[in-house]
């Protein structure tokens, strides 16, 4: 296996094992891509691209589809597309590097326009209102559906190619809480459902989340009674012809196996007498609130009312509709804050209808809908609801408009947050550098024909076919020599006009909705691309988010690795730059984010692992406090008191723990590591499979089969228990007694003495 290709399998399978399910499939798309693009690397973006891409796979395509694929696969294959040999390699990245494709649209998307450096003085704040329309600096709501497919067709006349990489880290789809995860006070009566008569809740945790008081769904939620697990579990029929029975109807019967959706309701208590209650046919990620179960499926959200757990109740459901996708959901104060998105329907625009409410449309008017003033390509609809999580009644709905690729969603006390990835346009591109560092290399003649190309009232793909016949016919005036010496010159010119804008190539818009009124507030944009959620973090008024700028490129089929570099940008209320701090981590990339209070903690990555601390305490002039190098990487950061973090990651292809003590911001050391023998833990890149207990002091991460609970007491990293051959998932805890989940059982310890209570088969 190519070397490469093998390194981008094991990110992805750290990313997330059940892309080892696709193997062969990934190959043939790495093949592919690498063929088109040598400095393919692993990022957030391009793994979920990949992900979109099998799903696809899967799917029927449509003639239209098929034959566009197979148009550009010819396309690439004229002679004069030799990479790297020719100027006509400028069109070598249009189709294939926006791999993974629904509805012919790709997921990596650029944005039109001239290049130009964001503005931290011109990002927008709420300026007007009136009614039928809404303005906002820089966005504005659509008064008609005429205007509405007025727009679409704007963005399908902009040349939607990528083009150029940005690194971004390996995924740590993650989020995280300063908090502690217990609740202090927890208490419940004898006469509680599921109690023994003599049995009270002390203490009880809660899922793992980034802002405490905001829930987030995950595949296990309790409410210190009763368990609720939404895992994978296999079930054996018998009767029915086996895959044997299949090749020789004489063989004895084999039972069949099949996997069936499915979450199991478990009464926790008392732990001695852990039994299954109940269940439910279908399966997703949870929230709990009150006697409501909200089960969030890959097409449709579900609740359910378990009052009574041994038989649950369906009290609504809520379809998306179309090609609705779920973004992310928060849980606060009895309200679900909801986010999809869509692709346009260009039949009929507006009202938008991403979502049914038990079979009853959810309409999104046009003055609701939101879009950038300067069109975007690849153009989908952010939808944003507020929803009562006992009856699924929407209260209050907007959209959007956004690009479809990468977008990650945070939520504070005040605000919802929503980003998506700007890349721009490669003609405004290709014409910008042949204008500035690559004035020398075509007759003045030529640039004006490029330019005019510009103005063009065409598609992209219009305009595309324009400047490549402008191109060939001079480039086939030229000797080989000349040709040669043109495409050294080209290289070279390029990297240096990439250095000098790789902050204006790939920027992240954010979209900023106030809570109170659910209206959008403001609307920003920075250089780079954030890892995570978080990534972002709301502290007395301001966003402090850090993205990660360049790593490799590709314009127009020239390109290379380029010096990348990570910042962080601090933004007001209204979305404006105030502060920042660039070029941490010149050459790496973004591997782990964290925001607590008034400090910042990076970890970049390439052969060592950097770790930064940030001093945030004023805003308009962040800086680097302290820095620390060892081998490996930190994937994920946890508080674990308040000067000691936490680092889960890996080194030389095992999980590596670190101990920070961060009590000197200036001098951060590494107070022990440890490194287990597993090759992967889900904590490094999902928050929720993290459990604290700050009153043992001591946490649990699961790794491949078994699972982990280490204490962390006097600044050592000491494993207390492990437990194996239970496929462990996720653990909570319930008074003094820890529950571990597996897929197919939950195991009880006693925590005083990590003696085994009670262990439950989940078949």
């Amino acid at each position: 296996m190519d070397p490469q290709i093998k390194n981008i399998l094991q990110d992805l399978y750290s990313y997330d094992p059940e892309f080892m399910k696709h193997e062969d499939r990934l190959k043939s798309i790495l093949e592919e891509l690498i063929k088109s693009k040598p400095d393919t690397q692993f990022d957030p973006s391009f793994a979920e691209s990949l992900r979109q891409k099998l799903a696809i796979q899967a799917e029927t395509q449509t003639e239209t589809q098929t034959n566009k694929f197979n148009l550009n696969l010819a396309f690439f294959k004229k002679p004069y597309f030799i990479w790297g040999g020719s100027l006509m390699a400028i069109a070598l990245v249009l189709t294939i590097l926006s791999f993974g494709q629904k509805d012919g649209k790709p997921f990596l998307s650029v944005l039109t326009g001239k290049i130009q450096k964001p503005n931290p003085n011109s990002n927008p704040a709420l300026t007007d209102k009136t009614s039928g329309q809404a303005t906002i600096t820089g966005i504005k709501s659509f008064t008609s559906s005429e205007e509405f497919l007025a727009y679409l067709q704007e963005t399908q006349n902009i040349q939607n190619n990528r083009g150029y990489g940005i690194g971004g880290g390996p995924a740590t789809l993650m989020e995280n809480s300063s908090a502690p995860l217990a609740k202090s006070g927890f208490n419940s009566t004898a006469s509680d459902s599921g109690l023994a008569a003599n049995q009270t809740i002390s203490r009880v945790s809660d899922t793992n989340v980034q802002v405490a008081g905001i829930d987030e769904p995950d595949i296990v939620k309790t409410n210190g009674k009763q368990i609720y697990f939404s895992g994978p579990q296999n079930y054996y029929t018998y009767g029915q012809p086996g895959i044997m029975n299949k090749i020789s109807p004489d063989a004895e019967l084999i039972p069949s196996q099949y996997y069936q959706p499915k979450t199991v309701i478990v009464n926790a208590l008392p732990p001695e007498q852990i039994k299954t209650l109940g269940k439910i046919d279908t399966q997703g990620e949870m929230l709990l609130y009150k006697n409501t179960l909200i089960i969030f499926s890959y097409d449709r959200i579900q609740a359910f009312d378990v009052s009574k757990p041994e038989a649950p109740v369906k009290s609504w459901t809520m379809s998306y509709n179309g090609n609705g996708q779920l973004v992310t959901a928060r849980l606060k104060d009895g309200k679900i804050y909801l986010v999809t998105k869509n692709y346009p329907d260009l039949g009929t625009p507006c009202p938008l209808k991403p979502m049914s409410l038990d079979g009853a449309a959810i309409e999104i008017p046009c003055a609701s809908i939101y879009h950038p003033i300067r069109p975007i390509p690849d153009t989908s609809t952010f939808n944003a609801f507020v929803m009562d999580a006992t009856s699924g009644q929407v209260s209050k709905k907007l959209s959007f408009m956004g690009s479809f690729g990468q977008s990650l969603a945070y939520m504070s006390e005040e605000s919802l947050y929503i980003t998506y990835t700007l890349n721009k346009d490669q003609l405004d591109v290709m014409v910008d550098f042949l204008t500035t560092n690559g004035k020398d290399f075509l007759p003045n003649s030529m640039t004006d024909k490029l330019k005019k190309v510009q103005g063009y009232d065409i598609s992209g793909q219009a305009k595309l076919v324009e400047l490549q016949n402008i191109l060939e016919k001079y480039f086939s005036s030229l000797s080989a020599d000349d040709q040669k010496k043109l495409e050294n010159n080209m290289q070279n010119k390029l990297e240096d006009y990439y250095k000098t804008r790789m902050r204006e190539l790939v920027t992240t818009g954010i979209v900023k909705i106030a809570l109170g009124n659910f209206e959008i507030s403001a609307t920003g944009e920075i250089p780079g691309t954030p890892l995570n959620q978080f990534s972002m973090d709301e502290y007395q008024g301001n966003l402090r988010i850090a993205s990660t700028i360049g790593q490799g490129f590709w314009v127009w089929g020239w390109g290379g690795n380029s010096e990348s570099a990570n910042d962080v940008y601090v933004l007001n209320t209204n979305l404006k730059t105030i502060g920042s701090i660039t070029d941490l981590g010149l050459t790496e990339r973004i591997y782990a984010a964290r925001f607590i209070g008034n400090r910042g903690y990076l970890v970049t990555f390439r052969q060592i692992d950097p770790f930064y601390v940030l001093d945030l305490s004023n805003p308009a002039s962040p800086k680097k406090s302290g820095e620390l190098k060892i081998p490996g990487y930190s994937s994920y950061l946890h508080p674990l008191d308040t000067n000691i973090i936490l680092g889960v990651g890996q080194e030389n292809g095992k999980v590596k723990l670190s101990l920070f003590d961060v009590s000197d911001p200036s001098n951060p050391k590494e107070l022990d590591k440890y490194s287990m023998d597993e090759y992967w833990t889900e904590a490094a890149n999902n928050h929720h499979a993290f459990l604290q207990d700050s009153k043992h002091g001591v946490f649990f991460l699961p790794g491949g089969q078994s699972g982990y609970i280490f204490n962390y007491k006097n600044g050592k990293l000491n494993l207390e228990k492990a437990v194996a051959n239970i496929q462990a998932k996720r653990a909570l805890y319930i008074n003094d007694y820890l529950y571990i989940i597996g897929d197919n059982q939950i195991t009880v310890l006693n925590e005083s003495n990590w003696e085994k209570i009670k262990t439950l088969d989940l078949q």
